[in-house]
């Protein structure tokens, strides 16, 4: 998850032009790239980074819903990034 403060009272286009466009996808690009880039994961992974993203918009209004209660009430705009092939070499430290 790539988590960035942001303002309740902005609705979901608002959200996508003062929060994802210029923060949240340019960090993913980031993290896409440093994988990509790692000597930590797996040669295949690095060529091919496959991942999928939800961005739930109206959490930034209401907070982080989870177990029935909020896991932060601060307001928030994310997105989930699920990773389908990323292989992550141990260390040994």
């Amino acid at each position: 998850m790539i988590v960035t403060g942001t303002k309740q009272e902005y609705n979901a286009p608002e959200r996508y032009e003062q929060k994802y466009k210029p923060i949240l996808y340019p960090l993913l690009n980031l993290l896409e790239t440093a994988i990509k880039y790692s000597a930590n994961t797996s040669p295949a992974g690095r060529k091919d980074v496959k991942y999928r993203t939800i961005d739930p918009v109206n959490w930034g209004q209401y907070g982080i819903p989870a177990g029935g209660g909020l896991v932060f009430a601060e307001k928030l705009d994310c997105t989930m990034v699920q990773f389908q092939n990323l292989k992550i070499k141990k260390l040994n430290c």
